[in-house]
């Protein structure tokens, strides 16, 4: 007699969790791509600094997006009911590996490719 000790996700939950996670990377991508106001006057070395910290907003900003889009790619999986599906081969992706990485659209088998 074997027993199943795999975790069981629940979708509903899932999303959930990831909806809050969008909701949060949704308000630091407002936050990265705030502008100062440009009526402040500023010396060059104020500029400088001005322009490398624009310039890492924006770096971070790209990164924000990049993992928004993955929450969102994932949030439509689960909506059309294909979240957990391997992409390559179709086969479901361990319950134990989608706890871990919710976002996640390959097995083990197929996560390098």
């Amino acid at each position: 007699m074997s027993t199943d000790t795999s975790p069981t996700l629940d979708p509903r939950e899932v999303a959930a969790q990831l909806s809050t996670r969008a909701a949060h990377l949704r308000t630091q991508l407002a936050e990265a791509t705030r502008e100062d106001d440009p009526s402040v006057p500023a010396d060059v070395l104020d500029l400088a600094t001005k322009r490398q910290a624009a310039m890492q907003s924006a770096d971070r900003a790209i990164a924000i997006q990049a993992r928004l889009s993955e929450v969102e790619a994932a949030l439509e999986r689960i909506e059309d009911g294909s979240w957990g599906a391997c992409l390559v081969c179709g086969e479901q992706i361990d319950p134990a590996r989608l706890e871990v990485l919710p976002l996640t659209t390959h097995c083990r088998e197929h996560a390098a490719t």
